[in-house]
């Protein structure tokens, strides 16, 4: 066990301590990683059909899907002790991937569908993170995802919290 994690477990069962976060750490990810993020997470959603249980046909799915999104930018944050974090990203989709999960999503029971609302900005965003959102915008929510897509065009933003 790493020296810094005894003494913080320490200090929390004496009471000394309430919390031993480690620094925020935070970068910035590459467009091919945010396209692979934001599509694995879609497929996990199974929100574009089933989900291929098996080699090779999943793996032709994720390709498929990640070709029909471009990363944007991406940007995520971690705490280095348990991995939680918050991870940022904003795509341009194919339009057909738009219209498919424009489709999908509202059509679904298991997500919850509102409109963007103060959580999806904070101190905590990277500076090129929307303050303010189009007007038409829907916010699809699942296992703490919140999947951003106005109801035309092909930009859309993604946060997903790790806990």
């Amino acid at each position: 066990m790493k020296p810094k994690l005894i003494l913080c477990l320490a200090l929390v069962l004496s009471g000394l301590g309430t919390s031993c976060k480690d620094e925020e750490v935070g970068k910035a990810l590459t467009e091919s990683e945010v396209s692979r993020s934001v599509a694995v997470t879609l497929i996990s959603w199974g929100i574009l059909g089933p989900i291929p249980q098996v080699d090779p046909e999943y793996t032709r799915m994720q390709q498929s899907v990640i070709n029909k999104i471009h990363g944007v930018r991406g940007f995520t944050e971690s705490d280095d002790f348990h991995g939680d974090g918050t991870d940022w990203y904003e795509v341009e989709l194919s339009p057909e991937l738009a219209t498919e999960l424009r489709s999908n999503l509202s059509r679904s029971p298991n997500f919850k569908k509102s409109k963007p609302i103060y959580y999806l900005n904070s101190k905590e965003s990277p500076p090129w993170w929307p303050t303010h959102w189009p007007a038409d915008a829907q916010v699809y929510e699942k296992d703490l995802g919140y999947f951003v897509l106005p109801d035309s065009g092909i930009r859309a933003w993604f946060i997903q919290i790790r806990t």
